[in-house]
């Protein structure tokens, strides 16, 4: 029985290899005779299901255009602080940079900041040096404030190309130079003012004021000690990022918590310092115009002759009435140049420190207000004195004899030349 069986089952299978040798036989295909006519039989037996297209991609037509419309969706993440890279500034990619139409720079405001503050501030610098236009203490405070003016006008200069291209294009030790003066010429211009409204405070109170060597030795040590401590930030390691919204490179306040305090700590202490003077000098002014005047308590009768009395001159009355005016007007610009810097701060520990959202537009407009100051410093400490006009009048003078002198002296005649060709 068992023969029989594995016969049957020999039988079997070499039916079923004849079989499909037979088939194969049948579906012997010829050789195409072009490129088109093997295209079209390709496609027959794609169609009959002989030929299977085995694909390693398995994205469907709808998935890919899913996904393009998913990548031509704008980007809803919002602007942040571009870190500084290793390698070379041309080398990165120009397509990673912010768009323009996300960044509210305006290159326009920062150059006319610049202008501003570089002439007007340069004005003052050799109006200073060329007559005495404040008294000792005051020059030196007013001198003070208006070199770093004039230092941060220069520094805002470097800032319009990268607010052009919307990222930092400069080299890195750039950056962190650009930074730490900014940050150390906002404070000095600050404690500048602070002593020059203590100076006020004293003449007030005590008809005298700071001397020329204590303000000269106050602002030697705060120029010193202002740029030691933002330098010494720079090279221990604080971070300096590219803020593309102002267009300025600024020192990382989230890094280290005591750079923070210390920093925002120096220039609140100056301002607080100048505001509180300024309050008491204003006080004290408007105290003065309001007192009644004094009446004698005792009376000297002299018998011997008495010489004739001068009689008031009304002049002299409206001199010292234009002056508590002048004053008035300083006192109150400076209270308003001193809140300026309110909205800019705020904003700045809002975005830092908390997860309200600051409008980068808010952020733009109030730090360029800010860095106005640095043109309202020669307007309101400088241009409303007469002797600072009567000096930029006399340089203007000197300035354009001396280019008169220069450019004609070709054209200029000797008297014994003139006298020769005439006896001729």
């Amino acid at each position: 029985m068992a023969p029989t069986r594995d016969r049957t089952v020999f039988e079997r299978s070499v039916k079923t290899i004849y079989s499909h040798e037979s088939a194969a036989e049948d579906q012997k295909i010829e050789a195409p005779v072009n490129a088109e006519e093997a295209t079209e039989r390709a496609k027959k037996l794609i169609k009959a299901g002989a030929i299977k297209v085995k694909t390693d991609n398995k994205d469907t037509g709808f998935k890919r255009i899913r996904k393009m419309k998913e990548l031509e969706k704008p980007s809803e993440k919002p602007v942040q602080f571009q870190p500084f890279s290793a390698a070379h500034p041309e080398s990165e990619d120009p397509a990673s940079t912010i768009p323009e139409t996300v960044l509210p720079v305006e290159p326009g405001v920062i150059i006319t900041e610049a202008l501003l503050a570089i002439v007007g501030n340069l004005l003052v610098v050799l109006s200073s040096g060329w007559r005495q236009t404040f008294p000792p203490a005051g020059r030196i405070f007013v001198l003070s404030m208006a070199c770093s003016d004039l230092l941060l006008g220069v520094s805002f200069a470097v800032s319009i190309d990268p607010a052009e291209a919307g990222r930092w294009i400069y080299a890195d030790h750039w950056a962190k130079v650009i930074a730490t003066a900014e940050c150390s010429f906002h404070t000095l211009t600050a404690i500048a003012l602070a002593g020059l409204n203590i100076d006020r405070y004293y003449v007030l109170n005590n008809d005298v004021g700071l001397s020329g060597r204590k303000s000269k030795l106050f602002m030697f040590i705060a120029w010193i000690g202002v740029l030691s401590w933002y330098t010494f930030a720079a090279v221990y390691g604080v971070p300096v990022t590219y803020n593309p919204i102002i267009a300025r490179p600024v020192f990382d306040l989230n890094t280290f918590v005591w750079f923070t305090v210390v920093s925002f700590g120096l220039f609140a202490a100056a301002g607080i310092a100048a505001l509180f003077c300024v309050i008491l000098v204003l006080k004290a002014l408007c105290s003065h115009e309001d007192a009644p005047p004094a009446q004698p308590g005792v009376f000297h009768i002299n018998l011997a002759p008495v010489a004739p009395q001068i009689p008031p001159q009304p002049n002299q009355d409206g001199d010292d009435a234009n002056a508590r005016w002048y004053a008035k007007v300083v006192l109150l610009l400076t209270i308003g140049q001193l809140l300026l810097y309110l909205p800019y701060s705020c904003g700045l520990l809002l975005q830092e420190f908390t997860h309200v959202h600051v409008s980068p537009t808010f952020l733009f407009w109030s730090y360029w207000l800010t860095c106005l100051n640095t043109c309202f410093d020669v307007v309101v400490y400088s241009g409303l004195q007469q002797s600072f006009r009567t000096a930029v009048y006399e340089i203007a003078v000197s300035v354009i004899c001396g280019m008169y002198n220069v450019c004609c002296r070709q054209n200029r005649v000797d008297l014994e030349q003139a006298i020769q060709t005439t006896s001729l």
